[in-house]
């Protein structure tokens, strides 16, 4: 008899549901830990995670059907797991997730509702026994088309940090700091955003914070009105993600009949879009992690580079 198991996405607001069918995978966290099994220090320090992690990489067989849940009821697929657990270090940023523990599936991007609450709440990973999944994830995995797996990520260097400028690496231990401190969004503002853009060349005057309900608004020149605007910031705390603030930002730019870019940031992690899309992502980079494609964020965050 085939295993049916269930495996979470993140939350509403911060979901990766869209990297397990790009890359043809399932992932779990927490990561950072390192590959299992872990010592028994660490179980016992990570109480349940260890519990998740230790079904993911030792339960789940080849052949084993996954449904992706979405909540309680619904499901965006069903896939059938083709490999044995491995450590995939590339996804250890997903949108702030930390999820090294990998195993590739064959997904049917097929979503579904079953009217009723067929998972456990918060469940992460767990084995499914409900006959109405059970029936509908043996119909739809026929379906599941045959062919080869996506290609992973390639895993990109760090970043030697004695090569920056000098500024930006006064900047990123400003961040370790604070991010060990746990500090607030208003902190990250003052004492990480506002000083990243200063040392990219923009000068104060350029800068405005908590403009028009905004967190920080860049203007190419004064002037600082709506047509001048070049760059918005919006700034949350670490947990909340890139993807929801973005229409934030979007909003506070329509409400002033406006068109920027959008750079969504919790200090430690900055995702630069367009504002045509939660999805266009332009730039992205985690200065506690900086790895070679994240360089490009500078560039793009620079005064003379074409922003708008």
């Amino acid at each position: 008899m085939t295993t049916i198991w269930q495996i979470g996405t993140g939350t509403d607001w911060r979901s990766y549901h869209n990297t397990f069918f790009r890359h043809d995978l399932m992932l779990i966290g927490p990561g950072n830990p390192g590959v299992w099994p872990w010592d028994q220090q660490t179980i016992s320090s990570r109480g349940v995670d260890a519990c998740f992690v230790r079904y993911f990489a030792t339960q789940i067989r080849a052949g084993d059907l996954v449904v992706m849940r979405v909540n309680s009821q619904r499901v965006f697929g069903v896939g059938r797991v083709l490999g044995d657990y491995t450590w995939l270090e590339q996804f250890n940023d997903v949108d702030g997730w930390d999820l090294q523990h990998a195993r590739r599936v064959k997904w049917l991007d097929k979503p579904h509702d079953f009217g009723a609450k067929v998972f456990g709440r918060a469940c992460r990973l767990s084995r499914v026994k409900v006959p109405a999944v059970v029936e509908w994830a043996h119909s739809a995995a026929s379906t599941i088309a045959a062919g080869p797996l996506a290609a992973l990520p390639v895993q990109q260097p760090l970043v030697d940090l004695d090569a920056l400028e000098q500024p930006i690496r006064a900047i990123i231990d400003v961040v370790a700091t604070l991010h060990r401190l746990g500090s607030n969004e208003r902190e990250m503002i003052v004492h990480v955003v506002v000083p990243l853009l200063q040392a990219l060349g923009w000068p104060r005057e350029l800068i405005a914070v908590e403009w028009k309900h905004i967190d920080i608004a860049v203007f190419r020149a004064l002037p600082r009105r709506p047509e001048n605007l070049v760059l918005v910031v919006e700034a949350k705390r670490p947990d909340k993600g890139t993807h929801s603030p973005w229409y934030q930002a979007k909003r506070y730019l329509k409400q002033q009949a406006a068109s920027a870019k959008i750079l969504v940031t919790d200090g430690v992690r900055y995702r630069l879009s367009d504002d045509t899309s939660a999805d266009s992502q332009i730039a992205y980079a985690n200065l506690l992690s900086l790895r070679a494609p994240s360089l490009e964020l500078f560039d793009h965050l620079r005064p003379d580079h074409d922003t708008r």
